[in-house]
């Protein structure tokens, strides 16, 4: 397949191996789709291990999996030739230097093509999670919509479990992109027509979690994240939606107006079961793929899926967070839903409140947060613990927001609906009375060489008897 070399799934794995083999490791054991995958995977992160994982031999299809590809952030930056500060640092520039896609008229992806009866999902890696669920899920797939109205293309991650050879059963999160393209359509009486991709470069996985009004180009933050156009070729039936040309899978259908299933339960990214549910249904008219294609795959509420939720969250809060409010100085998401925010000490009580009121009615993956001083390590558990304890009256630094539609994920939310809070840990009323922090005296800091003590009497320790 004649097309120009690129950054993609292949290019990234050949980096890591080459980088270092224990990286990324081909475990060529026989295996089952259905949750021997899985407890593969897990095992390797129970023992601190969460390298790149390609299994060479899954019963009941001729195609490798791959996990972990976007387990690690370091990992990932070291593959680009930079440090994971770096990374970062490109992940929130893309927005500000967005490369539009280039356009091909053909791609490796289409080295193979399945029309109609020739489509059979069942031929693919039919994995299964965890003991709750009922059916197979294919977990990294990235959907291609186009928005109705604005006709620009949106890039969405959904899980989709497999109903027939050519049928998918789809969680839209409620109030998501997708969710609106599709409600438009459906108020016409209009299917919405779709694409899905597998087998990405983790930093096309990143980019389609950018987020933003439903007006961002993904693609364009994805051509910001690799400083070059991404390469994309035409879905074969509707030719306004864009695949990427290196991708491994294009599925291509549409997502039915008028056709339900029950779908679930899964085991979501939380680490909790989702309940069973109607769904909307897709009906595929297409599958291509690569030759030798290589089946991407997600271990759901493992360490590769909470990097790639956090870091696209991360990203997001840090820009809009900095850009509205200057007193903010740092972003950490130490758990799902949560947010902790050091904040610079011009802030006032009225600020910080003003801010947890706006983020929790506006992010709907953010459940709870928490702004501390900038003294404080937001990074160290016992540092918030001691901040949110002495810092903090509950009756006057709690922010309560009830009647809020939720995400869909947190097994709390009653009938969709959910309660959020935030906490103002900055201790202002703390600074503006008579209490000081413990400390010594600067000049003794600077005068005990704590160093050069620890180092002679740990040789002296070491000296034989």
């Amino acid at each position: 397949m004649d097309c120009k070399d690129g950054l993609d799934l292949r290019s990234f794995l050949a980096s890591v191996s080459q980088q270092s083999a224990r990286e990324c490791l081909d475990i060529d054991e026989q295996l089952d789709a259905e949750w021997e995958l899985a407890a593969c995977t897990v095992g390797f992160e129970n023992k601190m291990r969460v390298p790149v994982l390609k299994y060479t031999h899954v019963s009941g299809t001729e195609f490798p999996v791959v996990h972990n590809v976007c387990s690690s952030l370091p990992r990932i930056a070291r593959a680009m030739g930079e440090s994971a500060e770096h990374l970062e640092r490109r992940l929130s520039s893309a927005y500000d230097t967005l490369i539009p896609p280039e356009k091909q008229p053909i791609g490796p992806v289409r080295d193979v093509v399945l029309l109609a009866d020739e489509l059979d999902l069942y031929k693919l890696p039919n994995i299964r999670y965890t003991e709750s669920e009922t059916s197979s899920y294919i977990s990294a797939a990235c959907l291609v919509a186009k928005d109705p109205v604005s006709k620009v293309l949106n890039l969405s991650f959904h899980r989709l479990m497999i109903l027939g050879k050519n049928q998918l059963a789809i969680y839209m999160t409620p109030g998501g992109h997708l969710h609106e393209i599709f409600t438009k359509n459906q108020h016409r009486g209009e299917d919405t027509p779709i694409a899905a991709f597998i087998g990405s470069h983790p930093l096309w996985s990143l980019g389609c979690l950018a987020a933003g009004s439903l007006q961002l180009d993904e693609y364009s933050v994805i051509g910001g994240l690799l400083g070059q156009p991404l390469e994309v070729v035409s879905a074969l039936e509707d030719e306004s939606l864009w695949v990427p040309a290196r991708a491994e899978f294009s599925l291509e259908g549409v997502i039915k107006h008028n056709v339900d299933a029950p779908e679930g339960p899964y085991g979501e990214a939380f680490g909790y079961t989702s309940r069973k549910a109607e769904r909307p249904v897709i009906e595929l008219s297409s599958l291509s793929h690569r030759s030798n294609a290589l089946f991407q795959d997600i271990v759901p509420g493992h360490q590769e899926h909470m990097v790639m939720t956090s870091t696209a969250i991360k990203v997001h809060l840090d820009r809009t967070l900095k850009a509205e409010y200057p007193w903010v100085s740092e972003v950490h998401l130490p758990a799902p839903m949560t947010a902790y925010v050091s904040a610079k000490s011009i802030a006032t009580s009225d600020d910080v409140k003003a801010m947890i009121d706006e983020t929790l009615r506006r992010e709907r993956f953010i459940k709870t947060i928490s702004i501390f001083d900038d003294s404080v390590n937001i990074s160290s558990a016992k540092e918030t613990q001691k901040a949110l304890a002495v810092h903090v009256q509950a009756h006057r630094d709690l922010v309560i927001i009830e009647g809020l539609t939720g995400n869909g994920l947190d097994p709390s939310e009653v009938d969709g609906m959910t309660t959020k809070w935030g906490v103002d840990a900055t201790a202002t009323s703390v600074k503006e009375g008579d209490v000081n922090a413990n400390a010594l005296p600067a000049e003794v800091l600077q005068r005990v060489d704590i160093n050069g003590i620890l180092k002679r009497a740990l040789d002296k320790a070491n000296k034989p008897s």
